[in-house]
């Protein structure tokens, strides 16, 4: 049932996306942008399940219907969505984690054939990796805290002051 719900976002989106008039480059990316892949976390349950009958579903009742996503655009919509989706799953994600996490995530849908339909190549693939590791490894970088406020000495007597030099954030 879970896997239904799940599976049904791609129908409402597109319902939405019609409603709304995004046009159909964009209906056909929300179509696209799960593919045929397995919902691998219910297909899992399922098979564990004490339950014959849920036991006996196939993985085909756990894929999304499809189709693979047929433009760059759609496939790369694709990956981002599951890249960021893991990426939170992530517990301290160090840059390492994270790139190992990115080409793992793409090598899978890569061999899935998720992606046999919409003409990436594995140079695009490599500098998606690329990037993606990149950006997630910005999101998730920790600073250092600093003081709000520094000792400064006056007459022997040590008395806060403001830290004025702290720079302005920079704005793009």
């Amino acid at each position: 049932m879970s896997a239904l719900i799940i599976i049904s976002h791609i129908k409402e989106g597109c319902e939405l996306a019609t409603q709304v008039k995004l046009g159909l480059p964009i209906i056909n990316i929300i179509r696209e942008h799960h593919g045929t892949s397995l919902i691998s976390y219910f297909y899992d349950k399922a098979k564990k399940n004490k339950d014959e009958s849920i036991r006996s579903l196939t993985e085909s009742d756990f894929r999304y219907p499809g189709p693979k996503p047929q433009t760059k655009e759609a496939g790369l919509v694709m990956l981002g969505d599951v890249i960021e989706a893991s990426s939170r799953t992530l517990s301290n994600p160090t840059p390492a984690r994270i790139r190992s996490l990115v080409r793992e995530r793409i090598a899978r849908i890569y061999t899935d054939g998720q992606l046999d339909d919409c003409e990436l190549t594995l140079r695009n693939l490599n500098t998606i990796a690329e990037t993606f590791t990149r950006i997630l490894t910005g999101i998730f970088h920790h600073r250092i805290e600093y003081p709000e406020s520094l000792p400064k000495e006056t007459n022997g007597k040590k008395e806060a002051h403001e830290n004025t030099n702290r720079k302005p954030a920079e704005t793009n």
